[in-house]
Parts: structure tokens; sequence; C-alpha cells
């Protein structure tokens, strides 16, 4: 159960729709949020210690030591990211 309220950043993003994700990740403390959403990626380095992934540097975070042709699964299907 979540009982804290989501506080604003203070960084803005371009894209109003997407402020509720920054919002969400910071109040949560993640250590990433992983997006291929450009709006998003234009913050890659104003939120430390959390940092914005692209899905591929993600899987290159998680995975260093597989298979290194990024790829993301998602619900079951594989996409193969460029």
């Amino acid at each position: 159960t979540w009982s804290t309220s989501i506080a604003p950043a203070h960084q803005q993003v371009r894209d109003p729709k997407d402020q509720i994700f920054v919002d969400l990740a910071l109040t949560a403390r993640v250590s990433a949020l992983v997006s291929g959403d450009a709006n998003l990626l234009a913050l890659k380095d104003q939120f430390n210690p959390m940092n914005v992934l692209t899905p591929a540097e993600f899987h290159a975070v998680v995975h260093p030591l597989t298979d290194p042709s990024p790829q993301l699964v998602y619900m079951g299907i594989t996409y193969f990211l460029p």
C-alpha cells in the first residue's frame, strides 16, 4: 500500500503528460527511470542519483555479460532495439 503523496519535481518536463512519471520516480526514490520518450531522455543528467535510461542502456546495466544486442521483452514479446 502506498501511503505517501507524490511530490511534484522541481524540474519540469517539456510534455506535461510525462511529468507524473518523473514525480512518481523521484517520490519512490528509484535508481532509474527507463523510457524511450525524447522529452524524458532530455532530462538524462538532471536527477542525481536517479538515472534516466533508454531501454537499451537499462539492458546493458542489468545484463552486462549477456548477448550484446539490446532487446526488451514485454508481455512475452521480444523487441530488438537498435
